[in-house]
């Protein structure tokens, strides 16, 4: 008689580190930044409502005035964006204003605001982009 042993065992891998894809991820529903915890989110909404708030120094202007800009602005957008398709999708323009202007505009869609050169971003997305 022969003396064989038979093991049968099951090997399982051992348990892979948490991939990006598994990790839970907190994203701003306008710029489309991912966090990585909800605090680091909420933080960065708290710095985009504080853009948007008109500070005292801000002359408040007559409507008139605000109209008349927005109309130039609107000219200024359609002359340097192209008209066909396959160039749409996100665009950049640039121009001067005073900010009491600026703020008076674009309300509510400051996202970004570089301290150093002074510029602001605004984004515009969703179904209400156009208006």
């Amino acid at each position: 008689m022969s003396a064989e042993a038979y093991v049968s065992a099951i090997l399982t891998p051992p348990p892979s580190p948490p991939t990006p894809s598994t990790l839970q991820k907190y994203e701003c529903a306008i710029c489309k930044v991912s966090y990585k915890t909800k605090l680091g989110l909420t933080r960065h909404k708290t710095i985009v409502q504080k853009y948007n708030v008109q500070r005292e120094e801000l002359y408040t202007l007559p409507s008139e005035a605000i109209t008349d800009f927005k109309t130039y602005l609107v000219y200024i957008i359609q002359s340097k964006l192209k008209g066909h398709f396959s160039q749409s999708g996100r665009q950049t323009i640039s121009f001067p204003c005073l900010k009491s202007l600026f703020f008076e505009v674009f309300k509510g869609h400051i996202h970004h605001y570089n301290y150093r050169s002074g510029n602001y971003k605004c984004l515009f997305q969703g179904p209400d982009a156009y208006t």
